[in-house]
Formats: structure tokens, C-alpha cells, sequence
């Protein structure tokens, strides 16, 4: 696999592909620092393994995770390098993984603590609303 492969196509599951370490921690951060965009082409790919992904285009690189869930290929963005580093974004494939053996999508997951968080930083301000500015 080169390093433009995008791995297109496959159908294979992801959660077994995850579990093999030759598969995984294929990159590292000298190889990170100093990719660069082909000539010629608009975006290309690394390959971390376990369906990491470093996305390198003219402007910037970012992490996504590909999974299979429910007979169905997914993407997940993870975060942009070098904010997020390797190490991180290892780590929050991981998590995805986990979600996605226990058969939940990841991407909705973090939507759903989005908006729980939203929900709660409201509540606390329609409290302190209530408590301290209404009552004065």
C-alpha cells in the first residue's frame, strides 16, 4: 500500500483488522512532520493502520478514523495535526473501536455529548438566572 491507497472498497470489518498489531502504528512522527502534499493531486492518505488516517491537503493534515459498522463503511474526523498528535489520535481511534464493538457509532455518540453538554451549561445558566438576577 502507498501512501496516496485509500483503502476504497473495502468490505471487510474493521473491528478484526483493528485487533492485529501488524496492522496498526504503521507511522510515526518524523514521518507526520514531514509529509508533504504530492505534486499534482488535491489530497492524499497515510496509512496508520486500524483505519487511521493522516489526510494530508495543501493547506493542512487531519486524523480520520474509518470503521464498519452494521454492514456499512463510516468516517470520523478526529482533529487536526499538530494539535492533535499521533499519540492522541491513536488513542481516540481506540475509543472509537471500543464504541464500535459494543455496536455503537462513534460519530453519534459525540453529538449526543454535544448536546447533553449544551443542554447542562443552560440549565446551569437558567438556574443561576432564576436565582440570582430574578429574585433581585
Amino acid at each position: 500500500m502507498g501512501a496516496g491507497h485509500r483503502n476504497r472498497g473495502i468490505s471487510m470489518p474493521r473491528a478484526k483488522i483493528e485487533k492485529t498489531a501488524k496492522t496498526c502504528n504503521l507511522l510515526t512522527p518524523l514521518e507526520i512532520k514531514n509529509a508533504k502534499l504530492p505534486e499534482g493531486k488535491a489530497e492524499t492518505a497515510l496509512n496508520d493502520g486500524g483505519g487511521l488516517y493522516l489526510i494530508i491537503t495543501e493547506n493542512r493534515k487531519r486524523w480520520r478514523y474509518r470503521y464498519g459498522l452494521n454492514g456499512k463503511m463510516f468516517k470520523q474526523w478526529l482533529g487536526e495535526y499538530p494539535k492533535v498528535t499521533l499519540a492522541q489520535a491513536r488513542k481516540l481511534r481506540n475509543d472509537s473501536l471500543s464504541k464500535v464493538e459494543e455496536g455503537k457509532d462513534p460519530r453519534i455518540e459525540k453529538q449526543v455529548a454535544k448536546i447533553a453538554a449544551q443542554y447542562s451549561i443552560a440549565n446551569t445558566f437558567a438556574a443561576y438566572t432564576e436565582k440570582y438576577v430574578l429574585k433581585s
